[in-house]
């Protein structure tokens, strides 16, 4: 029986017969042809190129959110709100004031129900109904340059004033006023009497 293996000795061509027999009858292996290969790496390149793209915009997005957020909160802290004048009214038992929010102010700022009015560090509320402007009139000229708007109005623009009456009953008279709003303003007057 003679050797499918070539003899060492033998020349150089027996060996081309003989890998020619050997790959005879073997099928060469198939692939992605070159055609689909690229349409596939262009679809990668491009499910990748989307995925960054939707990622990157929704982190943009949420800074930019959170930058006008913080913006706003630093735009806040920095609005202004005067008492004007605070005087008590001895006879009509009432707490009778103005406030201005300054020319400085960039932004209008709501009054109705951000702002808090304290009597001696006791929180009070406004009551129009009592304390009237009649018996406000102690503020002298000051509420007809408020145009008579009253502090329960939707808010101040820079420069504009509201004038307000709380009423207070006790047997000692009151010392100071104060406001608080819920951006951060917070001011004290000495009240005067008359």
């Amino acid at each position: 029986m003679q050797s499918k293996f070539p003899n060492p000795k033998a020349p150089k061509t027996l060996y081309i017969f003989f890998a020619i027999d050997i790959m005879v009858g073997v099928e060469p292996k198939k692939g992605v042809s070159p055609v689909i290969a690229s349409v596939l790496m262009v679809m990668i390149a491009i499910g990748l190129i989307a995925f960054t793209y939707t990622w990157f915009t929704g982190m943009a997005r949420q800074a930019k959110a959170s930058g006008a957020k913080h913006m706003g909160e630093m735009e806040k802290s920095l609005q202004e709100l005067k008492i004007e004048n605070a005087v008590f009214n001895s006879s009509a038992n009432c707490v009778c004031f103005i406030l201005r929010a300054p020319l400085t102010n960039s932004r209008n700022i709501p009054i109705n129900r951000f702002t808090h009015y304290y009597i001696d560090g006791k929180e009070r509320n406004l009551n129009f109904s009592q304390c009237t402007e009649f018996k406000c009139s102690v503020l002298g000229d000051a509420i007809k340059d408020t145009n008579t708007k009253k502090c329960n109005i939707g808010g101040l623009d820079p420069g504009e004033a509201c004038w307000g009456g709380i009423p207070y009953e006790s047997d000692t008279y009151p010392t100071f006023f104060e406001i608080k709003h819920d951006w951060g303003i917070h001011e004290i007057e000495v009240l005067i009497y008359k």
